[in-house]
């Protein structure tokens, strides 16, 4: 028997090497060969696009393994419905799972299961749930009560104090460093000075105080030592912002507690007005006038793409590339652009797209193609609608043919658990029809908003504001896709149920407009799908070398570049 070990603990502090040897010693104890480990250190309520090796888990088939083992049901998932949805998966695989504390499988030895370890997975997993909430309430709980007893607000004490039986107290060397701070801060110092001048004299932080191993694990691609953990600009920030300083701490709860103070009201109050007064003097333009903020996602990950600065230049890069030190990161390779590049593009095609999306013929074509789609997802409910009530009675008979023990209670539990799972397909299926019925009822408003508020585009160009305004009316979402070293692509999906897509070839700052009419862009493939509306040296405004289903990017980007549509940004 093959089978595979899935662990996993909470943060990157926790060790595996428990579950590890249990597992081991249970497979060998069953005689199984261990072809697979997986590892995750996340919580058990993320879902396995957070978990990598879960991921990596879900990919196996029946051929590759028999069970997997896990040494309890929370370590698969603390969320009932996932936990569920994941045990379904593989029993649909075929595939066992042996939790070793509960001593269950998921699946007998008739390669079914059976209604006895149906009831026990449902209970223990939400036992598993509830387990967390009290343990979370008593906790909570107690820190409130040590509170009340004037003990520290906190399980780690903030810089410039310390603990002693359970009580905040003055740390004599930091309480000087911190009283250094707010001085310097007071009388004019920058925070980036202070922060500079802190890892100048190799002053320790809090945490690198707290942390008693001399390396530790950042995420699964990273690993530090403790003396490498710098001071940084927020960490100084929210030192400053402190009331614990000044000698009183609001809670959660809304109590205020007191606290030993290190520096008077006055300079704490005195350092509140001066990052009032610097923040009022910030030129906010540069920092916050991103057109795309909010609505730019990245093809590859999901997450989004965030507007930031790389010396003194603006730029959008996908947030992951920003999680470098948080369990969520998952090495995105995707592409970061400038930001003058990205909006002159995004421009450009929105422009192109409103005026052609303006004419009858398209307009009308598109509330008729939308119209159609609608009827059909309704038509498509109601057939599901039917179905439900049909399997609703099949589920009633069954009770009612086992209630007059006509039918013995193993085949109704098997007969049962067929009706429930096809009960749940067609249920998720509904859902996402109803979705889908909603996206295409906002194309169609987006429609009349489009005649009700026209832009006048020659006003419009001529100011920014106005620009990213008409963007973010017209336009959805703009995801990026990183073909290779060479070209990206940019598909605008438009609230009025219209895509287009730009390719964009990075080092000559060139880019080509593509109409979605003809071509298709599959994130899968990373290839241009033809819509059958392609003759070579036909009445279309570009010619391709040969005819066929699928186009890569460097096809059409050089089949469309002797025409008016491809467009240099003409920047260095």
């Amino acid at each position: 028997m093959k089978i595979a070990l899935y662990l996993r603990v909470s943060t990157n502090v926790q060790e595996t090497e428990r579950q590890r040897t249990d597992l081991t010693k249970r497979a060998k104890k069953d005689k199984a060969e261990i072809a697979y480990i997986f590892e995750d250190k996340i919580s058990g309520f993320k879902n396995e696009k957070r978990r990598p090796d879960l991921n990596k888990l879900l990919q196996l088939t029946k051929e590759d393994i028999d069970s997997v083992y896990i040494t309890e049901l929370s370590r698969l998932s603390r969320d009932p419905a996932h936990f569920t949805e994941l045990v379904d998966i593989f029993k649909q695989k075929g595939i066992n799972i042996f939790f070793l504390a509960q001593n269950i499988n998921t699946i007998n030895n008739d390669n079914d299961l059976d209604f006895t370890t149906d009831i026990s997975l449902a209970f223990f997993s939400r036992y598993s749930a509830y387990e967390i909430k009290l343990k979370n309430d008593r906790s909570a709980s107690g820190k409130r009560e040590a509170i009340r007893r004037g003990n520290s607000y906190s399980y780690k004490p903030p810089f410039g104090y310390k603990k002693v039986d359970k009580q905040l107290c003055l740390h004599d060397d930091e309480a000087k460093i911190v009283k250094d701070i707010f001085t310097k801060y007071a009388n004019g110092e920058s925070i980036k000075e202070i922060v500079e001048n802190l890892n100048l004299r190799q002053i320790p932080t809090r945490n690198s105080d707290f942390i008693k191993k001399e390396s530790f694990q950042v995420n699964n691609k990273k690993t530090i030592n403790k003396s490498e953990i710098k001071w940084g600009k927020s960490s100084v920030r929210n030192l400053l912002r402190n009331t614990v300083y000044c000698g009183h701490k609001v809670i959660k709860s809304g109590d205020e507690i007191k606290t030993p103070a290190i520096i008077t009201s006055e300079l704490f109050a005195k350092c509140q007005d001066e990052i009032k007064g610097r923040i009022s003097n910030t030129d906010k333009s540069l920092k916050n006038d991103f057109m795309l903020r909010g609505i730019f996602i990245c093809g590859e990950c999901g997450k989004q793409f965030l507007g930031t600065r790389s010396h003194s230049n603006l730029l959008y890069k996908c947030s992951d590339k920003t999680h470098l030190k948080s369990n969520s990161y998952i090495g995105c390779k995707n592409t970061s652009i400038f930001k003058v590049h990205i909006e002159e593009m995004i421009w450009a095609a929105v422009k192109s797209a409103y005026i052609m999306l303006k004419t009858k013929q398209i307009k009308e074509g598109n509330i008729s193609t939308i119209k159609i789609k609608i009827e059909e997802f309704n038509s498509d409910i109601k057939a599901i609608d039917i179905k439900l009530n049909d399997l609703a009675e099949n589920s009633s008979r069954l009770l009612d043919l086992y209630t007059k023990g006509l039918y013995p209670l193993i085949t109704l539990e098997n007969k049962q658990n067929i009706l429930n799972s096809e009960i749940h397909s067609f249920s998720k299926k509904k859902k996402k029809l109803q979705v889908l019925i909603n996206d295409a009822i906002c194309s169609l408003q987006a429609i009349d908003e489009m005649d009700s508020k026209p832009f006048n585009l020659e006003e419009v160009e001529k100011v920014y504001d106005l620009r990213k305004e008409a963007v973010r009316e017209l336009l959805k979402e703009v995801l990026i896709f990183k073909i290779d070293n060479k070209f990206t692509v940019f598909q605008l999906n438009f609230k009025a149920g219209y895509t287009q897509n730009i390719i964009r070839e990075t080092w000559r700052k060139k880019y080509q407009i593509v109409d979605s009419y003809n071509l298709t862009f599959d994130p899968n493939t990373k290839l241009f799908q033809n819509n059958n509306q392609i003759e070579k040296n036909g009445s279309n405004d570009f010619e391709l070398s040969s005819i066929s289903n699928h186009y890569t990017s460097e096809d059409l980007f050089h089949s469309y570049s002797k025409y008016p549509e491809f467009l240099d940004l003409g920047l260095s």
